[in-house]
């Protein structure tokens, strides 16, 4: 069988991943240009190592493929409450979700309206679990909340 469709990154892609690996936050090597949300979820969740029961609770209102790339990479989504006036989770809805097993948490800005991230940011570094926040926000670039 012949792949008609063979993977490859073009000069456009290669230069994004250049410039945006110059950011001081961000290390080269993990610069990296996915074509669509669904690969950078499974790429997140691969870099999680998830084990076994490892849990990563995930806004009831999203996209499937966050809760499919959680399970191909066996780790178990856990669904969290949302804001019923925003869509966005919070930390209140997060924290209910969260178990000992719990090694991340995915907050994404639906219809790119910010959640309350500096707070989930901040219980989460408290507790020890990965952060995935799967926006920009408010003009700040992707990762500027630490």
């Amino acid at each position: 069988m012949i792949n008609l469709f063979p993977p490859r990154a073009g000069a456009d892609e290669k230069a994004f991943e250049a410039a945006f690996g110059e950011h001081p936050r961000v290390a080269p090597e993990h610069a990296v240009f996915v074509h669509a949300a669904a690969s950078g979820m499974s790429l997140a969740a691969e870099a999680l190592g998830l084990q076994d029961g490892d849990e990563v609770v995930l806004p009831s209102f999203s996209y499937l493929t966050a809760a499919g790339a959680v399970l191909a990479h066996g780790g178990r989504p856990v669904f969290c409450d949302v804001d019923p006036r925003t869509l966005n989770p919070t930390w209140e809805g997060i924290e209910a979700a969260v178990t000992e097993r719990t090694r991340a948490v995915v907050a994404p800005h639906h219809g790119g309206h910010p959640g309350d991230i500096e707070r989930i940011a901040a219980r989460c570094r408290e507790l020890g679990i990965v952060l995935i926040e799967d926006a920009a926000r408010r003009g700040s670039p992707v990762g500027s909340v630490r």
